[in-house]
């Protein structure tokens, strides 16, 4: 079961990933112009304020390096080509800005919801994610470039608003598989991207959303 969960959740990433490149230009001006007035202080190094959460260069730069070690966790369950297609895709800005938006977008979204992530689990998930990367070479040095301490202040928010996001997606699975208990997983795969895709697009409309990054 927990094979098929990690399969399901894969192809769901892909499918929305695939979906991204059409979206990144829409996202930034259905609605959202770039702002390009002068921004003081804290607003200096901003990247793009959500319903008052300003995010910055470093904010972007977190989220995206935290997608780029999960797509290389996902290397010894995915052939290389796939796993370099994604990281390609992660090259551009507008794809990094893009999951920013998306994840912080959808964590409100669950929070409407009333739901929230107990702190036992938070630490849960972050100890396992410490665990599935210690001894790769490779994404360790990822993280010691970006900073200790630096990954230590962000992680557990990161990680809180991906569980949030996640339980979305749970709930949309749910739903579908009972609507379509025949399905098979492929098919619940793109039902729940397409309706998932729908909500965060309906999400977005509601919230107060100012881009700076040019």
């Amino acid at each position: 079961m927990k094979n098929k969960w990690w399969i399901f959740i894969i192809l769901v990433v892909a499918l929305t990933m695939s979906a991204c490149g059409k979206q990144e230009v829409e996202t930034k001006t259905q609605g959202t112009p770039v702002d390009n007035t002068p921004v003081e202080n804290a607003e200096k190094e901003a990247i793009v304020k959500i319903d008052g959460t300003l995010f910055d260069k470093s904010d972007l730069e977190f989220y995206t390096l935290m997608q780029v070690i999960n797509i290389e966790l996902a290397r010894n369950e995915n052939n290389n080509d796939y796993v370099n297609e994604r990281l390609k895709q992660f090259e551009n800005s507008n794809v990094q800005l893009q999951t920013l938006i998306e994840i912080h977008a959808m964590s409100l979204l669950a929070k409407e919801k009333n739901y929230f992530i107990p702190p036992e689990k938070l630490e849960k998930k972050v100890a396992e994610f410490m665990s599935s990367v210690d001894g790769n070479e490779k994404i360790e040095n990822m993280l010691s470039d970006f900073g200790e301490a630096e990954v230590n202040s962000r992680i557990r928010s990161y990680f809180e608003k991906v569980m949030l996001q996640n339980r979305v997606v749970a709930d949309l699975e749910k739903q579908v598989q009972e609507s379509l208990p025949n399905a098979s997983d492929q098919e619940i795969a793109y039902e729940v991207t397409k309706q998932y895709e729908e909500l965060y697009m309906d999400q977005i409309g509601d919230l107060e959303l100012k881009i700076y990054m040019k």
